[in-house]
């Protein structure tokens, strides 16, 4: 497969509606993920230059840098989340004759697990910081694109709430009890400010 970045759209369609298991929907939540930070970026880069917005250029340059790195870093790990769920496939061609290899076996196989957990944990982190950017361009942003502000933070909840799931289904795997709750932990702070992001966007849409 193709590195996802480097795909046209036609061409990452058709390969997520395919026989393969990947890219799945750990590469779609990534890909919703980097649409959000475009969007962001789209509005931070029509209110840079313009001198109703002067008060904020410095402030806006900065969330149009971070989200131009977040949008570049959701394609990388969109890659990184196929090469995970191949390496926890990978593990039932390994060899189980004997108790030395079943054993090898097992550990391979909760490492694997905890490495497919953590991309698309990465993923979700990423998500919420776009939904934190993009609720901060809809407040200071240029007012003609505060659809498109709106429409990124929704993007960047469906983005985290895919990338959580794809979390939560690889867990039960890891057998690592520590691991677990913290990446729980994690998601569950991080589902908080993600929701309340994508709320301000809102609201600051229908107060106008």
């Amino acid at each position: 497969m193709a590195k996802i970045g480097k795909q046209t759209l036609e061409d990452f369609l058709e390969e997520l509606a395919g026989k393969t298991p990947t890219p799945g929907g750990g590469g779609a939540a990534a890909v919703a993920g980097a649409l959000a930070a475009a969007l962001a970026s789209m509005c931070g880069n029509l209110t840079l230059g313009k001198e109703k917005y002067a008060a904020v250029e410095e402030e806006a340059a900065q969330l149009t840098a971070e989200a131009g790195a977040l949008r570049e870093r959701f394609l990388r790990l969109a890659d990184e989340d196929a090469a995970a769920f191949a390496g926890f496939m990978a593990v039932y061609k390994l060899p189980k004759s004997t108790e030395e290899e079943k054993a090898k076996r097992q550990q391979a196989g909760r490492e694997a697990a905890a490495k497919a957990a953590k991309v698309p944990l990465a993923i979700a982190e990423a998500a919420k910081d776009s939904a934190l950017i993009a609720a901060r361009m809809a407040v200071i942003g240029n007012r003609q694109l505060l659809s498109d502000a709106v429409c990124a933070a929704l993007l960047a909840k469906a983005a985290f709430s895919c990338a959580e799931i794809n979390v939560e289904v690889n867990l039960p795997f890891t057998e690592d009890a520590k691991l677990n709750d913290e990446m729980l932990a994690s998601l569950t702070a991080w589902e908080g400010e993600t929701e309340d992001a994508a709320a301000a966007c809102m609201n600051e849409w229908q107060e106008g």
